[in-house]
């Protein structure tokens, strides 16, 4: 493996600055080339800068998975009733917290409120076991 690693870093290290491309060619012979040094220098520029920025758009991902995990973990952590009292409704059902209104004033229709239950039930069994789980540590 450390003979490997030797003979890329005499690819792309050693030869550049001296005007020589070598070539890894899967199933052939490499091929060795003679080209400008500046070129070869502009291209491993580039080659590095777009592997920073796949490195970076990567952890910016997982920045975010991350995050995302957070507010969910949070989230699970409020009551069912409670799960539904954003700024889109502004009314809701007193004992199961569903909401009766969206923001307009508008009345939720029965499949939309069939719908919410729904989710709501869900989200009660989530939140059901993460009490359970509170419990028992």
């Amino acid at each position: 493996m450390k003979q490997l690693q030797l003979c890329d870093d005499i690819r792309d290290s050693l030869l550049p600055p001296l005007g020589v491309r070598l070539e890894d060619r899967e199933g052939r012979a490499p091929s060795i080339k003679i080209v400008d040094p500046e070129e070869l220098k502009k291209e491993i520029a580039a080659k590095k800068a777009a592997e920073e920025e796949k490195r970076m758009e990567k952890q910016k991902k997982k920045q975010a998975a991350d995050a995302k995990a957070a507010q969910e973990k949070a989230k699970v952590m409020e009551p069912p009733e409670e799960m539904f009292r954003t700024a889109e409704y502004s009314a809701w059902d007193g004992t199961t917290g569903i909401p009766t209104h969206d923001a307009k004033g508008e009345e939720i229709t029965k499949s939309q409120g069939k719908k919410l239950a729904k989710l709501q039930e869900a989200y009660r069994k989530k939140y059901d076991k993460w009490l359970q789980q509170q419990q028992q540590a």
